[in-house]
């Protein structure tokens, strides 16, 4: 919790313009995923979830220019 509450912040701080389409990228296809009817019944949509979840934090540890925050989200 608390890296993700401070590489939030160092991202909201340090984030590039490529940083934002990044992570509109990445939240659209959750969204969409998201309203998906049938997307919690299956194992390969949840599976998928989590692979966009990934991406989503690893964006915000990049965002932030810390690369043992980068490492952590990459490890977790």
């Amino acid at each position: 919790m608390a890296n993700e509450c401070m590489a939030a912040k160092l991202a909201a701080q340090r984030r590039s313009a490529t940083h934002l389409v990044r992570l509109k990228d990445v939240l659209e296809q959750m969204e969409a995923l998201c309203l998906t009817p049938e997307s919690p019944a299956t194992a390969e949509n949840v599976e998928l979830y989590f692979s966009i979840d990934t991406r989503f934090h690893l964006v915000i540890a990049e965002a932030a220019g810390n690369e043992y925050l980068t490492q952590a989200a990459e490890e977790a």
